[in-house]
């Protein structure tokens, strides 16, 4: 398994066994994005909060499947993609990812990093568990400690949630990992 730290905020999680099979029998590799967001950046009424910085969680695909042509139209600051961590910061910066919450799978790991979770309700989604912590660092070393070994199961059944619908348009998981894939606009 691999970490890259991407930023001071955001860190990438892959390995060989993380893929998913496109329609064409195409192997495809994935990662985990894991943005830790300080909510204090953004609004004034997360000042008084204990645990003001939330995680999420998205899946993209892995440097070694991206698309050359995806990353061209991606890379509009003129990086050279001298590295992977270049290049998942750019698909992500880009198009994002498939949202998954990794507080849906319970392993046998622990950390003792202070946190709280909450729940929120979407309307696509439904509820929603999201884990809040104190600082940043906090946030990316549970990613580190939790969230890298939980990851395992997420993408054992990761076709589950490349066929959830993402938005009211139906778009899925499997269009955004079409589009970086394969650079097939949705």
């Amino acid at each position: 398994m691999r970490i890259l730290e991407l930023d001071d905020n955001i860190i990438y999680i892959d390995d060989s066994s993380f893929t998913c099979e496109l329609e064409d029998g195409r192997k495809v590799y994935l990662g985990l994005v894991c943005e830790a967001i300080d909510l204090q950046e953004l609004s004034d009424e997360y000042d008084d909060d204990p645990y003001p910085v939330m995680l999420i969680t998205q899946v993209i695909v892995a440097p070694d499947s991206l698309d050359e042509e995806f990353l061209k139209r991606a890379n509009d600051e003129g990086l050279e993609f001298n590295n992977d961590g270049i290049k998942v910061y750019l698909t992500y910066a880009y198009s994002g990812g498939v949202p998954v919450n990794l507080e849906g799978i319970k392993g046998s790991v622990t950390s003792n990093v202070d946190s709280e979770v909450r729940t929120s309700s979407h309307p696509i989604y439904g509820e929603i568990k999201t884990r809040y912590f104190r600082s940043v660092k906090d946030a990316l070393q549970y990613a580190k400690d939790v969230y890298t070994h939980n990851c395992r199961a997420l993408f054992g059944l990761i076709g589950l949630y490349l066929d959830r619908r993402l938005n009211l348009m139906g778009t899925t998981g499997w269009d955004i990992i079409q589009l970086q894939a394969l650079n097939k606009d949705y």
